[in-house]
């Protein structure tokens, strides 16, 4: 009867012990992918801006790091996203649209600037 006990006993710990290897691997590739897109924080962040006023969140939106703005674009409805362009800057919305379609943004050439071509003025 001691055997049988004993034998259980190991069939238990060695079910257990399997069972705790499965859920560490399991948590590790969960940690994996969380860890290359933490999607919370722009979804929330999505959520805020669909809800603000356009004029008054487009200067905003337009003051965030680009790679902020691509995410949290990416996370809006469409509307929400062409509202809220459509109050940047002409500037902040081809930096914005060129993020989303994944290509490099170029800078403007000077003589296409504003203010390119004036003289400065020491103060």
């Amino acid at each position: 009867m001691r055997e049988q006990a004993v034998r259980a006993s190991e069939a238990r710990l060695a079910s257990q012990l399997k069972q705790q290897q499965e859920e560490a691997a399991a948590g590790t590739a969960k940690g994996a992918a969380g860890a290359q897109a933490p999607a919370v924080p722009y979804d929330n962040l999505a959520r805020i801006y669909q809800r603000m006023k356009p004029n008054r969140a487009g200067p905003i939106f337009e003051k965030l790091d680009l790679d902020v703005q691509r995410e949290v674009a990416a996370r809006m409805r469409e509307q929400a996203t062409a509202q809220i362009m459509a109050n940047m800057s002409p500037n902040g919305a081809v930096a914005l649209s060129m993020a989303m379609a994944g290509r490099k943004v170029m800078p403007a050439p000077a003589a296409t600037r504003p203010g390119a071509g004036r003289p400065v003025t020491p103060k």
